[in-house]
């Protein structure tokens, strides 16, 4: 039994004329009558009685028509519900991103996204670097930005910026007068660390550095949010050690000062789904502002 069987039955019962309703489903009459003559088949029942003058419904066919109109409804209203679905779906984006790596890009992209498209929901979510590629392979994000490699051939990439290994410092710190300073310098400082998790092989990486410039060093506080850094600093807690990216600024007490050994490629990808067509991310790469 097909969909086609049950439109067929419908509309004989409701025009009672077999070729106003082969007209009605653009199909020949004959074809209506194979169809009606499938059904009967299929069902071992008859459900229309004809004749020359009178076309009409058996008690059989009123109960089979009753539901078929009833499945119909059903399939109709399911149907709508999943292109209203997804074009919702259509119009929704969701992002993960690091809020540590504290990128003006990704600001000034929702920036441009309220202003051109506030048809498009953006669901901006807390997502460690390490596990942007894992989300957009299972589909649980749309887009991403990340600080590692991504080696997924199946994904898409877009430098969106690059940075260096810097230690934010107060401009009264003896290291503040400085354009570079050796990792070795920060060995005796309290210094601040991002928070593990947000970001495990960078976190091991850098602890790694420090040693083998001949020190462990001395962390005093791990910090989620470059801002709460930033104010730690200030307060003379002890010295943030992050990536700084182009554009970024600092409040004009402190100072950025590069650190020598630190000279691994430090950049941000937008990353995204390579067979990905959606409106929303068309939207969204094309208010990304290009590298600095």
């Amino acid at each position: 039994m097909e969909l086609r069987h049950l439109r067929a039955i419908v509309a004989i019962a409701e025009e009672l004329h077999f070729r106003r309703a082969a007209r009605r489903l653009a199909i020949t009459q004959p074809t209506l009558s194979e169809q009606l003559a499938q059904l009967e088949a299929e069902l071992d029942v008859r459900l229309v009685d004809r004749t020359r003058r009178l076309v009409r419904l058996t008690e059989a066919g009123d109960v089979f028509v009753a539901g078929a109109r009833r499945t119909l409804a059903d399939l109709d209203q399911t149907s709508r519900e999943t292109r209203e679905a997804g074009l919702r779906a259509s119009q929704r984006l969701r992002i993960g991103y690091n809020p540590y790596l504290n990128l003006p890009a990704v600001a000034k992209a929702l920036g441009v996204m309220a202003e051109r498209h506030p048809e498009i929901e953006l669901i901006l979510s807390d997502v460690a670097s390490d596990e942007i590629a894992a989300g957009l392979v299972e589909r649980t994000l749309d887009f991403g930005f990340t600080a590692h490699r991504v080696e997924q051939p199946s994904l898409a990439r877009r430098r969106v910026a690059t940075g260096v290994w810097c230690v934010i410092v107060p401009r009264t710190h003896r290291l503040a007068k400085e354009e570079r300073v050796a990792l070795g310098d920060l060995a005796e400082e309290r210094l601040l660390f991002f928070a593990r998790d947000l970001g495990p092989r960078m976190y091991d990486w850098l602890m790694d550095q420090c040693n083998r410039a001949g020190f462990a060093p001395r962390v005093v506080y791990h910090v989620a949010q470059p801002p709460m850094g930033v104010a730690l600093v200030k307060e003379g807690v002890g010295l943030l050690l992050k990536p700084i990216y182009k554009g970024y600024e600092l409040p004009g007490d402190l100072s950025a000062v590069r650190v020598d050994e630190l000279t691994a490629d430090v950049h941000i990808d937008a990353v995204w789904r390579a067979n990905e067509k959606s409106p929303s991310l068309r939207a969204f790469l094309a208010a990304l502002p290009l590298r600095r």
